[in-house]
């Protein structure tokens, strides 16, 4: 579905440590352990599948969106949360 919405390929990581694996990256960059965070990526992360968006569905999710932001100046003061 993200990759429809998206309408670019979704890459699924072979962990599943989102924030945590993170921060562990950020803090051997930080210490010196790699020389950037693209590089602690390149050396640390797998991809374990990548989806392809289905172009009907990319072209659905994009004319909802635009519906979505021809209707938004009228409702928005019903979202506002003040």
């Amino acid at each position: 579905m993200l990759a429809d919405v998206f309408g670019h390929p979704v890459a699924t990581l072979e962990t599943q440590e989102g924030s945590a694996y993170g921060a562990a990256l950020l803090a051997m960059v930080g210490s010196g352990h790699f020389a950037s965070v693209e590089e602690a990526t390149n050396a640390t992360l797998r991809e374990q599948e990548v989806t392809a968006p289905t172009a009907s569905l990319v072209a659905e999710y994009a004319k909802g969106h635009r519906q979505y932001q021809a209707l938004y100046p009228a409702i928005r003061p019903v979202l506002r949360s003040e």
